[in-house]
């Protein structure tokens, strides 16, 4: 029985796929999968394509797109830290009160607590009301409102 090149190319795709979350979804297991789903493309239109091209074009396709798609993960992990850092900012001039975490305070404003520190580096005592000034990084800079 022989099987045609695309075929075996299409299941090399989908195997190394099957494999990528189980390996941490890691970017080279992905672009060797989606190089084996160019390649049984290629090959199922030039099915006369000898098996030492097809490792050329494999190989070719994998050293190509791995610093794309490193690029695509870079843009894709600032635009998630900017909304992280977005939502932070819509909280600044909300008043919350201050509660008790663990050994720590923080500050509840709707139904999220952040920790937090007084603008004037002052002791803050659970249950003061507070205006949020600022945040740095998760750390809400507060003022006491008196």
């Amino acid at each position: 029985m022989d099987i045609p090149p695309h075929l075996l190319w299409l299941a090399a795709a989908l195997l190394l796929g099957a494999m990528a979350p189980v390996l941490g979804g890691h970017l080279f297991v992905v672009d060797l999968a989606l190089s084996a789903l160019l390649l049984s493309i290629l090959t199922a239109l030039f099915p006369e394509m000898p098996f030492f091209m097809q490792l050329a074009v494999f190989l070719g396709a994998s050293a190509l797109m791995i610093p794309v798609y490193s690029w695509v993960a870079a843009r894709m992990t600032q635009a998630r830290r900017a909304g992280l850092i977005g939502s932070t900012a819509e909280y600044r001039g909300n008043t919350g009160i201050v509660e008790r975490r663990g050994s720590g305070v923080g500050v509840r404003v709707g139904g999220d607590v952040f920790p937090a520190r007084a603008l004037d580096d002052g002791p803050l005592e659970p249950g003061q009301r507070v205006t949020i000034e600022r945040f740095e990084g998760i750390t809400a800079v507060v003022r006491r409102i008196r």
